[in-house]
């Protein structure tokens, strides 16, 4: 990627707030990083609409900053917001704190659109539940209008201890895409847990992208699916 791609600035909205967001460099090296990439941007897609804008949020591993959706072709016409939160493993904190500081300006984002799309790429489990721990406290995903999807290569077995990420992904308009890059075939499944279930309890799976088949809905022709009616 050229070098101005990494360096980039983003118009938040009709705020006119400015957000600087240094990337990293991609590895070549990742495996199934392109067809993950794919993935996103597919997902993503498919929940574009006027008056929409995108938050992301990620961390500075190699993998997370393959997973960046192409801004290019996205449609965001209330704007992007691209925010880089380094996890501080010495000092847990400092870490929340700087989330505190990107969340409270996504916010202005929000308060300014009528959809929101957060997504968050992570394989860092410390990142994801200070996120979710965070995003909650702030009131980030309270709307129904602010739809989370979060994007890990993360086991499920290793999720079910992090407890902010299963309220966060449960009480909210949230969905989990877990990338499996370990088979031949690469394959995305994502992911619902319901309102008032138990992190052990087996999710509700609401979609599936594999190279093969592209993206696969289970309610059609939504990928997040109003999981708050009774």
């Amino acid at each position: 990627m050229a070098a101005a791609a990494r360096r980039l600035w983003f118009c938040l909205g009709v705020t006119g707030l400015l957000v600087h967001a240094r990337l990293p460099r991609t590895s070549d090296k990742i495996r199934g990083s392109l067809e993950s990439h794919r993935a996103l941007d597919v997902m993503l897609a498919t929940e574009q609409c006027s008056r929409s804008s995108l938050i992301l949020m990620t961390d500075d591993s190699p993998w997370t900053f393959s997973m960046m959706p192409d801004l290019t072709n996205l449609q965001a016409p209330w704007g992007v917001g691209v925010f880089g939160v380094t996890n501080n493993e010495q000092n847990t904190n400092m870490t929340h704190e700087k989330f505190s500081q990107a969340i409270a300006t996504a916010q202005r984002l929000r308060e300014v659109s009528r959809w929101v799309t957060v997504m968050v790429a992570s394989e860092d489990p410390t990142f994801l539940s200070a996120f979710a721990e965070s995003s909650f406290k702030k009131h980030l995903l309270s709307v129904h209008t602010v739809r989370l999807l979060a994007f890990t290569r993360l086991p499920l077995h290793r999720l079910h201890t992090l407890h902010h990420l299963h309220k966060t992904l449960s009480r909210t308009n949230a969905l989990l895409a877990v990338v499996d890059d370990a088979s031949p075939v690469l394959r995305t499944r994502v992911l619902s847990w319901l309102p008032f279930t138990d992190p052990e309890t087996r999710p509700l799976q609401v979609a599936s992208w594999t190279t093969d088949q592209s993206l696969s809905l289970a309610y059609p022709p939504n990928l997040f699916p109003n999981k708050f009616l009774r």
